[in-house]
């Protein structure tokens, strides 16, 4: 069996391989019993495939500060794996700011360069339906949007993540990723679980969308406020 425990997003859903360890550990304590004991049982063989042959080393790193938060905040919600690694190098992820979704979807200005023109290997990442209509709403041209849960899964050569902050609902909550950095940590709230776990999904849902990447990532958010965590922690 194989999996990437930070991916399971849907709602209710988790999966551990440390849990299946404890589950095949319990259905093989139960053979014993039922065999007086004699039989003996086989520890699987475990090992990790950390070598990414799909994403380069930018998108990577971006994706394992995403994990790493999710150890700090919530070590029991992912295994203990060690990081993807890539041979491969490749531009960095790009935060886009200082624009509204209008002039970067609708009004085209080739003076600025500041339009996104989408074609066949290229995809906007939203958080939601929601985010997916009203974005369609302003250009229904504007190629292929999908959500995170929609596109767990794919791949494509380019991926814009469109308002992922705006539209979480952890909303401010975000501030307390903050805590883990020295210098920005003081007059940051205190975390807790209890009060943040509505992080855990957040945090895994970014990881996803982050990863539907191959060579180009843009991350777009208009609000600035609600994003300025998540730039400030990379």
């Amino acid at each position: 069996m194989a999996g990437d425990v930070a991916q399971c997003i849907a709602r209710g859903s988790t999966f551990r391989f440390r849990d299946l360890s404890a589950l095949i550990y319990q259905w093989d304590l139960k053979r014993a019993i039922s065999k007086n004991n004699q039989y003996n049982s086989l520890k699987p063989k475990e090992f990790e495939l950390n070598v990414n042959y799909r994403s380069h080393k930018g998108i990577l790193q971006l994706a394992s500060s995403v994990i790493h938060l999710l150890r700090v905040l919530f070590p029991d919600s992912i295994d203990e794996l060690s990081p993807e690694i890539s041979e491969v190098g490749g531009p960095k992820p790009l935060i886009i700011e200082g624009c509204e979704a209008k002039t970067l979807f609708v009004n085209r200005n080739e003076k600025e360069n500041v339009y996104i023109e989408l074609g066949a290997g290229q995809v906007i990442i939203v958080r939601d339906e929601t985010a997916k209509q009203h974005l369609m709403g302003l250009n229904s041209d504007i190629g292929l949007v999908l959500t995170v849960f929609e596109a767990k899964g794919m791949e494509f050569n380019d991926v814009l993540l469109y308002n992922f902050f705006a539209d979480s609902p952890a909303l401010l909550k975000w501030r307390v990723i903050l805590s883990d950095l020295e210098d920005y940590s003081k007059g940051v709230r205190t975390f807790s679980p209890e009060n943040h776990y509505i992080l855990s999904s957040e945090l895994k849902h970014l990881y996803v969308a982050i990863t539907r990447a191959r060579e180009r990532l843009w991350i777009f958010d208009e609000d600035i406020k609600l994003s300025e965590p998540i730039r400030t922690y990379w």
